[in-house]
């Protein structure tokens, strides 16, 4: 019988909830407005506050921060969250008002979807809160007056260990939640391998404002101790030739290191770096099998060159010889010794001249052999691996255009547990 009566009163709480009127105040139905991009982005930095307030399990806060962005983008999206806010701080305070707050949201959201979206979630919570309004006896309670909100400066960050300071007060860990006066306020983030980054935010009297600061990593420095003339190149990117003016700025994380030079072999390493830290690499180039050929095939080409040289000397001195012989047969006959001295110097004149030209032509060959393979001893082409990088984790910048908080939520007596993820 009790079983009987029990549902009867669910049947008629759940019939007072889907009644016109609410006892608890609803909003207007806003009409539709043109948000302007910055009121837009407003919007959005409040929602991924509101979100993360949310998620650390700090629904007062998160529902301030719903309310803001809800007034400036009259999004349904946003109302739902709203709802799944008031609906959670409900469960943890017991507060008729956020339970009956809660239930007017999600009607009105189902009034305005009508289908699609969330609608199926929010008539289920519907259901789920119909119980406890009979059960605390929320449905005749008269709404609350309209309590002061707190004003509060809200700094989530996703970079671990950073400390964060409010108008140059002693710094905290983030994320940090902090009530302040309305007014301009200071908040400056420090981290260990992060500049330091500061912003002046401007509070109004009983709002939420995010401090969503991004984070900037500072670069590793790389140090090459190589020889002159060397071309470097970082991840498939020419950054110089040495001698280098300064060590190599690079993010943190993994980086491929390429060093080329005419007639050496390349160099070529993955290397990882430290944020903020320095590093330096002693690189031995080793010159390849083809400069050495070419050393010596172009001292083989001096080596005929000289012979060259000596031979035609020789050739010219042979001629002379045989010049002066001939013009002395002019004024007198040659003795027998003088005509075999002229035909030994004739011949071997002939002979210096033929190892001069060969000798002369093959040092000319070895000559423009050894200059091409000096001259075209070039390194071949680097192709950088693909590497996977740390990146630099940076706020949300909140890109899409829906709302909408996914709690799972589990309610039962004794117990509530649950997850969320949002998105703007």
């Amino acid at each position: 019988m009790r079983l009987i009566d029990r549902t009867i009163a669910s049947l008629a709480v759940l019939a007072s909830l889907s009644a016109p009127a609410v006892v608890w105040a609803q909003p207007a139905k806003p009409a539709k407005v043109q948000v302007s991009q910055d009121d837009l982005a407003r919007a959005k930095e409040l929602f991924d506050a509101g979100a993360r307030e949310y998620e650390a399990g700090r629904f007062e806060g998160a529902i301030q921060a719903f309310q803001q962005a809800f007034k400036i983008a009259p999004r349904d999206g946003i109302m739902f969250s709203m709802a799944q806010a008031h609906r959670r701080q409900f469960t943890r305070t017991n507060e008729k008002k956020h339970l009956l707050r809660s239930v007017a949201l999600y009607k009105e959201y189902v009034d305005r979807v009508k289908s699609g979206g969330r609608v199926a979630d929010a008539v289920k919570a519907l259901g789920e809160l119909a119980p406890l309004v009979a059960t605390l006896g929320a449905e005749t309670a008269e709404p609350e007056p309209t309590e002061t909100l707190k004003t509060r400066i809200v700094v989530n960050v996703v970079v671990p260990g950073t400390k964060v300071s409010i108008d140059g007060g002693p710094p905290k860990d983030a994320p940090v939640n902090e009530e302040v006066v309305p007014g301009p306020h200071k908040v400056t983030l420090t981290a260990p391998g992060y500049f330091d980054e500061e912003r002046e935010i401007r509070v109004g009297e009983g709002e939420i404002a995010p401090a969503n600061l991004p984070q900037r990593e500072r670069p590793a420095q790389l140090a090459l101790d190589v020889e002159d003339r060397a071309e470097i190149s970082v991840d498939g990117r020419f950054v110089g030739e040495t001698p280098l003016a300064r060590p190599i700025e690079l993010p943190s994380g993994k980086h491929f290191v390429a060093v080329t030079k005419n007639g050496h072999e390349t160099f070529q390493s993955e290397i990882t770096l430290e944020r903020a830290a320095g590093k330096k690499i002693e690189i031995d180039l080793k010159a390849t099998t083809q400069r050495d050929a070419s050393y010596v095939v172009l001292v083989s080409a001096g080596v005929l060159g000289i012979a060259t040289g000596v031979f035609g000397a020789l050739a010219i001195e042979r001629e002379s010889v045989a010049s002066n012989l001939l013009l002395e047969r002019e004024k007198r006959p040659l003795t027998r010794a003088e005509l075999d001295e002229y035909d030994h110097a004739r011949s071997r004149r002939t002979l210096y001249t033929q190892l001069t030209f060969g000798l002369g032509g093959g040092g000319a060959a070895l000559l423009i052999l050894g200059t091409g393979l000096l001259v075209f001893d070039k390194p071949d082409p680097v192709i950088a691996p693909s590497l996977e990088r740390r990146q630099t984790p940076t706020p949300r910048d909140g890109t899409d255009t829906d709302v909408d908080i996914t709690p799972s939520i589990s309610l039962s007596p004794g117990f509530l547990g649950g997850g969320v993820s949002g998105t703007f």
